[in-house]
């Protein structure tokens, strides 16, 4: 017999369940703020953090295939949030950039949360430690990366 914690694995695949929607639904909600799709709010809140770089970091980030990634970035640079542009060292790479446009919707977004979140702080009288939420999700994505075998 398997000898497991109080609150083990059925806690963190429920809560992680439960955090998927939650944040799918204010992910929804903000985008359509901004007449973006969630994916595309995604896109350029990744390219503003550093964490999206090129049409390959997208690929791997959103785990979807090169064509979509490709036509994601395109329709979001047609819309003006961001600009491709090739890589000068490797021509197979394409580079993101964040358009004034881009920035000034990441920006607005951003400024949208905190607002929420002091509306937040205000209701309830507590601050919230994102530093030590971060590092708990990264643990969590590592975790299951490892057991999935990634």
């Amino acid at each position: 017999m398997i000898k497991t914690q109080k609150h083990g694995w059925k806690d963190l695949i429920t809560g992680g369940q439960e955090m998927r929607v939650q944040l799918s639904k204010l992910m929804s909600r903000i985008a359509g703020t901004e007449d973006l799709s969630t994916n595309q709010m995604a896109l350029i809140m990744g390219i503003y953090s550093g964490s999206l770089t090129s049409v390959g970091s997208v690929t791997k980030a959103f785990d979807i295939q090169q064509t979509n990634a490709s036509t994601l970035c395109r329709k979001s640079e047609e819309l003006g949030f961001i600009v491709r542009k090739r890589n000068n060292e490797d021509v197979r790479v394409v580079n993101l950039i964040l358009t004034e446009k881009g920035e000034a919707t990441v920006k607005s977004i951003l400024k949208m949360l905190e607002q929420r979140y002091k509306h937040y702080q205000k209701e309830h009288g507590e601050n919230i430690d994102f530093e030590m939420m971060e590092k708990g999700i990264c643990e969590f994505v590592k975790l299951l990366n490892v057991i999935e075998g990634v």
